[in-house]
């Protein structure tokens, strides 16, 4: 098995050609991840980045979002299951406002409430890079969903939400059934 010295030493290069960092489910940690963060932040070959499951809290999504800011190659991140929060959302959302590259960006099982939909929901607004955004079995009710439909009157590039196993309720559903009609 690669060693991560070994892996931080082939991003940092660029030479090995990965297009695809897949750490998922590993329970790294930031303290672990922090030469992988630094070196994603001038990487050019990596697409997507999994990172699912390795117990990143609201700091690991702030650095995540810092990577974000500097990489223009990363098209795809899988960060559920890392209990981000709302804080931890709106530093992704930060990020997406001047990222153009991210196009999925997986957040399942991330404990974000409507304070993180709602400011993902404000990236979304300038952002009209991303294509699938998913939020399953988090916090959401209906007042973070009719923040994310009035963002979507804007956003044309949106095409995938997934937010199943949130409490989404009459009102939530009609706001986004109607979102795109006036």
């Amino acid at each position: 098995p690669m060693r991560l010295e070994d892996l931080v030493d082939d991003l940092t290069k660029g030479e090995a050609g990965l297009t695809l960092l897949n750490l998922r489910g590993k329970n790294i940690g930031n303290e672990g991840l922090r030469p992988v963060y630094q070196a994603l932040k001038t990487n050019r070959t990596v697409r997507e980045l999994w990172l699912a499951g390795n117990s990143l809290g609201e700091e690991g999504a702030v650095r995540v979002a810092e990577v974000l800011l500097l990489n223009r190659t990363i098209s795809e991140l899988w960060l559920g299951s890392n209990a981000v929060g709302d804080g931890g959302a709106e530093a992704i959302a930060e990020a997406l406002k001047k990222n153009s590259t991210l196009k999925v960006l997986e957040l399942a099982e991330s404990l974000i409430g409507n304070e993180g939909l709602a400011a993902l929901a404000e990236a979304l607004q300038q952002n009209q890079s991303l294509f699938l955004l998913e939020l399953e079995w988090n916090n959401v009710e209906d007042d973070g969903v009719r923040a994310l439909a009035k963002a979507l009157k804007t956003n044309a590039s949106l095409a995938e939400i997934y937010l199943g196993g949130n409490s989404i309720a009459d009102g939530g559903a009609r706001a986004l059934g109607t979102y795109r009609s006036g």
